[in-house]
């Protein structure tokens, strides 16, 4: 699974972003920037899935000191925005279930 967004402007700008694991192996979604409403997720399906949900995620390019939120409007997963991703997901796991 493929989470990227670029940035959109600063030094840094064009620089692909992906989702920051940190020291403890996981990745922060939240609702804001507050480190109150940070959730730790484990993987990056997990990522995807809070995404869809509305959540901003961690995210940072390698040229980049410190991770920054990023909004699911930002974002592709395996190329797809995530509304797209997450509806095409939802027909994957509806059509297995069949």
């Amino acid at each position: 699974m493929r989470i990227e967004s670029r940035v959109a402007s600063g030094d840094h700008k064009g620089d692909v972003q992906i989702p920051h694991k940190g020291k403890d192996g996981f990745y922060i979604v939240s609702v804001s920037k507050f480190k109150e409403d940070y959730i730790r997720v484990p993987d990056l399906e997990s990522v995807a899935n809070a995404l869809a949900a509305g959540l901003r995620v961690r995210m940072k390019a390698d040229a980049q000191q410190v991770p920054g939120l990023v909004m699911p409007e930002s974002i592709t997963i395996d190329g797809l925005g995530v509304v797209a991703w997450a509806n095409a997901h939802r027909n994957r796991k509806e059509g297995s279930s069949s």
